[in-house]
C-alpha cells in the first residue's frame, strides 16, 4: 500500500564532487521518504565537512591503553580504541566541547560497559587525526586511570610494545589501520599521556619517527 505522503520541506546545503548547493528538501513525515527539489549551484566552493569519532584513552595501573576488539563489519578481528563516530542529529543539539565528550562516554559503555563522568576541564581533547582525503575526523581524548574493569566485548590493556606489535599483524588481527594508520597514531599519542613515564617518551619517539617518514 503506497503511502499518502505529508512532506515536510527544508531549506538545506548540499555537497556533491566538492562543490556546494542548495535546495529544498522534502522529508515525508510518514514514511521517511526523502526527495530533493530546486537545486541551485551556490556561487562558494564547498567547505569540508568531515564525519567526527571520539576516541578514548583509558589506562590500567600500570599505564597500558584500553583496546577493544571490533566484532561485526568489515573490519571485524581488528583492534580499535574505545569510541566511535558522533550522531549527526544528537550533534544538532549540541552547546559546546561538553558534547563531545557525552559522545564519548557514551561510545565506552556500549562497547566496554565502563561507565565515565566526563570534564572539558579534566579531559583533554588531543589533536585531531585525519583519514586521508581529510572526510574524517577522529579526536582522541584522555580519560586516565580507571578502576573498573570492562564487563562487554572482547577487550585488552596493551603495553606500547603490544601496541607496535599489533600495528604491523595481518588484517583481521591487527590495530585498525595497520603501522602508521590513524588508529595507530592515536594510540600512540594517548599513550605520551600515560603515566607510565617508560610509555610516554618511547610513544613521542615512535611518533616523530612516523612523521619523519611521511616527510
Amino acid at each position: 500500500m503506497r503511502c499518502a505522503h505529508e512532506w515536510r520541506k527544508r531549506r538545506e546545503h548540499l555537497y556533491f564532487s566538492r562543490m556546494r548547493y542548495v535546495a529544498d528538501v522534502l522529508e515525508c513525515a510518514k514514511c521517511g521518504e526523502i526527495r530533493i527539489k530546486n537545486v541551485i549551484k551556490h556561487p562558494w566552493s564547498a567547505v569540508l565537512q568531515p564525519a567526527i569519532g571520539v576516541f578514548a584513552g583509558i589506562f590500567d595501573s600500570n599505564g597500558r591503553i584500553l583496546l577493544v576488539k571490533i566484532d561485526y563489519g568489515q573490519f571485524v578481528g581488528e583492534w580499535n580504541l574505545p569510541g566511535g563516530g558522533v550522531d549527526a542529529e544528537k550533534a544538532k543539539e549540541a552547546i559546546d566541547e561538553q558534547f563531545l565528550l557525552q559522545e564519548l562516554a557514551r561510545e565506552v559503555e556500549e562497547e566496554t560497559g565502563i561507565s565515565l563522568h566526563l570534564k572539558i576541564e579534566e579531559n583533554p581533547i588531543l589533536w585531531p587525526a585525519l583519514l586521508k582525503g581529510g572526510e574524517d575526523l577522529a579526536l582522541p581524548i584522555v580519560v586516565g586511570v580507571i578502576k573498573d574493569q570492562p564487563t562487554k566485548g572482547e577487550t585488552r590493556f596493551a603495553s606500547l610494545e603490544t601496541v607496535q606489535k599489533l600495528a604491523k599483524q595481518l588484517p583481521r588481527s591487527c590495530l585498525l589501520g595497520g603501522y602508521g594508520g590513524r588508529m595507530h597514531r592515536m594510540t600512540l599519542r594517548l599513550l605520551s599521556y600515560s603515566h607510565n613515564r617508560s610509555y610516554q617518551q618511547e610513544a613521542r619517539n615512535a611518533l616523530k619517527i612516523l612523521q619523519e617518514k611521511v616527510i
